[in-house]
């Protein structure tokens, strides 16, 4: 996805009163509560806590920078692979990813 066309206009942010975040939603309504965060300018930050690959497996095929905390975990405090300085530079290279992506692609929803 790139920039968005010239014929589209400028961005309007959506109607109403903002929701409230953070929110728990259904698995069901992920794509729509991702959408509806990108619109009033958020950037969506999802946790999945129920351990299963449904929420991995929707993302592997959109364009999203996944962040494993149960690898960082591992990587920091068992295998001791990482120091937690090294895995906090990881991270942060991540975010600096995900955020410059959010900056050249403006999404809408319809």
């Amino acid at each position: 996805m790139g920039a968005v066309p010239e014929e589209m206009g400028p961005y309007e942010p959506p109607q109403g009163p903002e929701p409230t975040w953070p929110r728990l939603i259904p698995f069901q309504h992920l794509l729509f509560a991702r959408d509806e965060a990108v619109s009033w300018g958020r950037v969506p930050l999802i946790l999945d806590t129920r351990g299963e690959s449904d929420v991995d497996n929707f993302f592997q095929y959109t364009r999203v920078i996944i962040v494993e905390a149960r690898w960082c975990l591992h990587a920091t405090q068992i295998h001791k692979s990482h120091t937690v300085e090294e895995m906090r530079e990881t991270l942060r290279k991540k975010l600096v990813a995900a955020m410059k992506v959010r900056s050249v692609s403006q999404r809408r929803t319809y």
